[in-house]
């Protein structure tokens, strides 16, 4: 063994023993020697959010939840931030977190599904944007190789962003900017502290970016909001540790994957819960606790105030309850959506309505039933043995439209014509209005394996999906589809193929699709692909545009 390898628990930095589960792999820099004069203006202190009760939701499946408030850490501007030299480095092995019934794959898969009658739109891949993040950007920008990408991708319509572990780029338009570390983004007052989990969105309702990133050593979400609609310029920033210390939570324990959502009143962000009672971090030995929400004041953020917002306890049955990037200008409703880990067949939903510190009623809504879904095989790829990890059956992401909303999946299937399980991708078609599923569409192919899909809107009645795709001949790529909102999709066109094998053994752990403003026939996808980019980990990312018609 590399002496340099070593087996450790999910973000916790004493060594342990190699576990069962699927490895995540990170190289850890040496420690980021940033200055604090990256950041504009004075960094306060951890600004910890302290719980204040609140009286509590509506009854009807209604939800508990705390008030908390969060102040101002400070400010950073992108475009004069430094660059960091590493000079050392090591190896460290951490598995992905999983809900507790994850572990088993299904007896039996779920069925490939059927084409919805009707025309098909016509899915035409743009010129993949030059210059995506690889693995080696991680090495010689931020000091530490991580794998998997993460992905957190978003336009404005004359600038795209792309966030990976452990850096950023900024294009202007198909001009490639130069990367910057995340580091000295999310945490320049802190720029040792262990981040992962990077997203970004675009408001266009604001006319602003919003960013969050998850900080182990903080036990909550760094979140981010640009000053304007320039994402080079100046940022606000949040250091938002988990209040709960419910069953023993320390310091906010381990609020994995957070994915962040923005309504026009509230910014929602959903995490899975782990901890050991009486320990900060992600030990090893951390067990799930449950889903947890918080929903921050939008107003308050965008003007760099101190923030209210309402958070709740772990939901020790609910996994992964991912907020809905809305769409809509007008919308006062921000959902929440999720589905069972390992096996199901229902969608459940949760709303949240009011804006923090005025009352915020969080509701359970009744579950819809949907076809069959259960965790994917891996995948295998062209010139190895190792197979690409394609993560579980967990909700990947959530967008809503008026009262249409998508949610993504990477579901266990059987393509038509074939008899072999493979892994799919799952696009779930929801009608908040009615209540009912609209449809369910899987994007499969005999002989070959997709995984990763994220979904957005594409005009008003067009859903745009970015995926992933591999076969026993094809390296890991990216692809793209889109059909008319309960219709069929498209077959997946290829925005661009993989040049090498990813034998890290993880991949994703999610892919990203954005809407481009101003557009009413284009967005964009953005994925990991296979690649050669880095020293021992080797992989690359990919984003394009895109165009349905």
């Amino acid at each position: 063994m590399d002496p340099a390898i070593h087996h450790v628990g999910k973000f916790d930095r004493s060594l342990t023993e190699e576990g069962d589960f699927v490895r995540r792999l990170i190289i850890l820099g040496a420690v980021v020697a940033l200055l604090a004069a990256c950041a504009v203006g004075s960094l306060a202190g951890e600004a910890l959010a302290s719980p204040r009760v609140s009286s509590g939701v509506t009854a009807g499946g209604a939800i508990s939840s705390h008030s908390a408030s969060v102040a101002l850490a400070g400010t950073v501007k992108v475009a004069t931030l430094p660059r960091y030299s590493p000079s050392a480095h090591r190896i460290a092995r951490i598995p992905l977190r999983q809900g507790p019934q994850s572990f088993s794959r299904a007896a039996s898969a779920s069925p490939g599904g059927t084409a919805t009658a009707g025309p098909l739109t016509t899915v035409t891949a743009g010129t993949p944007l030059s210059g995506a993040l690889g693995d080696g950007d991680n090495l010689t920008v931020a000091g530490a190789q991580l794998t998997p990408p993460d992905m957190g991708f978003a336009a404005n319509g004359t600038k795209e962003v792309e966030l990976i572990n452990l850096v950023g780029k900024i294009w202007t338009g198909t001009t490639p900017g130069t990367a910057f570390s995340l580091a000295s983004f999310f945490s320049p007052g802190s720029p040792g502290d262990s981040l992962s989990d990077p997203w970004i969105k675009w408001d266009a309702g604001s006319g602003r970016f919003f960013a969050g990133i998850l900080d182990i050593s903080l036990g909550g979400e760094i979140m981010a909001v640009s000053q304007t609609s320039d994402p080079s310029g100046i940022w606000n920033l949040y250091r938002i540790r988990y209040p709960s210390t419910a069953g023993g939570i320390t310091a906010g324990g381990c609020p994995d994957q957070g994915k962040g959502g923005v309504d026009s009143n509230v910014v929602g962000l959903g995490f899975n819960e782990f901890a050991v009672s009486g320990k900060r971090g992600c030990p090893s030995a951390a067990t799930f606790r449950g889903a947890g929400i918080e929903v921050f004041n939008k107003s308050q953020m965008l003007a760099g105030a101190t923030v209210n917002f309402t958070f709740t306890n772990p939901m020790p049955n609910s996994f992964s309850l991912v907020p809905a990037d809305t769409l809509t200008a007008s919308a006062t409703t921000e959902f929440f959506a999720s589905l069972n880990p390992g096996t199901g067949t229902v969608l459940h939903r949760v709303t949240s309505v009011g804006v923090p510190p005025a009352t915020v009623t969080l509701a359970g809504l009744p579950d819809i039933k949907v076809p069959s879904y259960s965790n994917p095989p891996k995948a295998p790829q062209k010139g190895t043995t190792v197979k690409i990890d394609t993560g579980d059956d967990r909700t990947e992401n959530v967008v809503a439209l008026g009262t249409m909303m998508t949610v993504t999946a990477t579901v266990g299937c059987k393509p038509s014509g074939d008899t072999t399980t493979r892994s799919c991708g799952r696009v779930y078609e929801v009608d908040n209005g009615s209540n009912t599923l609209t449809a369910s569409r899987t994007i499969s192919k005999a002989g070959a394996y997709f995984f990763y899909p994220a979904a957005t809107f594409v005009g008003t009645g067009t859903v745009g999906v970015s995926v992933g795709r591999s076969s026993s001949t094809a390296f890991g790529a990216l692809y793209t589809t889109a059909g008319a909102w309960g219709g069929a999709l498209a077959a997946p066109v290829q925005v661009q193929r993989g040049t090498a094998a990813n034998t890290t053994g993880r991949y994703g752990d999610y892919f990203a699709a954005a809407p481009q403003p101003g557009a009413t026939n284009q967005f964009w996808v953005a994925g990991e692909i296979g690649g050669s980019s880095g020293s021992k980990l080797k992989w690359n990312t990919a984003a394009g545009p895109v165009t349905a018609s």
